[in-house]
């Protein structure tokens, strides 16, 4: 009997990426149970995904309000929740739910510029999201 608890770690994701996809693998190979809600494929950059390793896959359009992510987010009871960016604005309400009990990570791939734009996104961001 495995006594090993199982690390689950659920990714709100825009756009997938092969890149993306291989650190999903990565991590399943090390014990890590990944699920991933993201958007539909990208027309101008259909991607087929084939996995080694069983990763839980969810369309973002079957998820319409605050509730039902958080819903899944229950049944999933992830010990990591990574959000990729401030773009949509559902992951962004979701992560403020102070119900949630695991960590969370908001990712960026944009580099850090100093414009003002990001300046007032950050302090926005603090004041709005952060306890």
């Amino acid at each position: 009997m495995n006594s090993k608890k199982v690390k689950k770690i659920l990714f709100l994701f825009t756009e997938l990426s092969g890149y993306m996809m291989n650190c999903f693998e990565i991590a399943k190979q090390s014990d890590f149970e990944i699920h991933v809600i993201k958007y539909p494929k990208n027309k101008e950059a259909p991607f087929e995904f084939k996995t080694e390793n069983e990763i839980f896959l969810y369309e973002r359009k079957q998820f319409n309000s605050k509730w039902d992510l958080l819903n899944i987010i229950g049944k999933i009871s992830p010990q990591l929740l990574l959000v990729s960016g401030w773009i949509d604005n559902l992951y962004l309400k979701v992560i403020k739910d102070s119900k949630l009990k695991c960590k969370k990570v908001l990712m960026f791939d944009t580099p850090w510029e100093n414009k003002l734009k990001q300046k007032i996104w950050i302090t926005i961001f603090k004041f709005s999201y952060l306890k």
